[in-house]
């Protein structure tokens, strides 16, 4: 596979599978801690780099030991540990929800340099439905900023090997550079007899 560490895509087919959802998974939970500080400052017009985590309440920072995706919010049975006002269980969910899509998209796609420009895709699409949910209008720099980046990332592929093929067939079948060489068992519709074949 293009890219792909000898040492993984040495391993069967599963198990690599396997290793890349796992590894996906965990960054997803990361990323979706941040898409929160994205959730709440964006709409806001609030920097995302300081001040650090902070209870919306009382204004405490938040320890990062409390900061932890999904795990801390649960050991601090949602509440803050300072004045104890509920915390939204909006968090544990754009996180646990990140760590998910981002797991999914490692097990179907496997390790391959186009993983990071789908989860980049995936991880803004939730970005933009948590702003909405929130009821606040999301800002057009969420979209442009997640889809831009997407959009390079998946330059990637086809710029380390040079199979500039690639993008071509994307631009006229998003599917199609994964069923034709990255996703063998991708299935495939038969026109002649109408069934399906991996």
């Amino acid at each position: 596979m293009v890219g792909v560490p000898e040492a993984v895509t040495a391993l069967a087919p599963t198990t690599a599978r396997v290793i890349t959802a796992a590894m996906a998974g965990v960054i997803g939970l990361v990323i979706g801690s941040f898409l929160n500080v994205v959730v709440y400052r964006v709409p806001q017009g609030l920097s995302l780099v300081r001040p650090a985590s902070f209870c919306p309440t009382c204004g405490t920072p938040v320890r990062s030991t409390d900061n932890v995706p999904v795990l801390g919010w649960l050991v601090l049975r949602g509440r803050c540990r300072s004045c104890h006002s509920p915390i939204s269980p909006r968090y544990p969910l754009v996180e646990a929800l990140t760590g998910a899509l981002f797991a999914l998209i490692g097990a179907v796609v496997g390790p391959h340099l186009s993983v990071p420009a789908l989860c980049t895709a995936a991880a803004t699409f939730v970005a933009v439905v948590a702003i909405d949910l929130d009821r606040h209008p999301s800002p057009p720099a969420v979209s442009l900023v997640g889809g831009g980046i997407a959009l390079a990332l998946f330059v990637l592929p086809p710029a380390h090997s040079g199979e500039w093929w690639w993008l071509a067939s994307a631009a006229v079948s998003p599917w199609e550079p994964w069923r034709r060489s990255r996703l063998h068992w991708w299935p495939q519709f038969d026109v002649d007899d109408g069934n399906w074949r991996c």
